[in-house]
């Protein structure tokens, strides 16, 4: 049996997602690279390197840091 296909998502949509869990997180360790994207993996069911190609280093220091 086959994996189901990742949905569709971009940029946007992980500016969105990040947003929100940044604003349940309970202490600065929630934010951490490693979790935010291990959350997000899960979240969106696909792999590590798909969510780096679609922008997630660039959206998660736009939101975690400000940059």
């Amino acid at each position: 049996m086959q994996a189901p296909a990742p949905r569709r998502f971009g940029y946007e949509r992980l500016l969105t997602l990040i947003a929100a869990y940044g604003a349940r997180a309970t202490d600065r360790s929630a934010l951490d690279r490693r979790r935010v994207l291990a959350w997000l993996q899960g979240e969106l069911g696909c792999d590590e390197a798909l969510l780096l190609r679609r922008g997630f280093d660039r959206a998660y220091r736009r939101i975690v840091e400000g940059v």
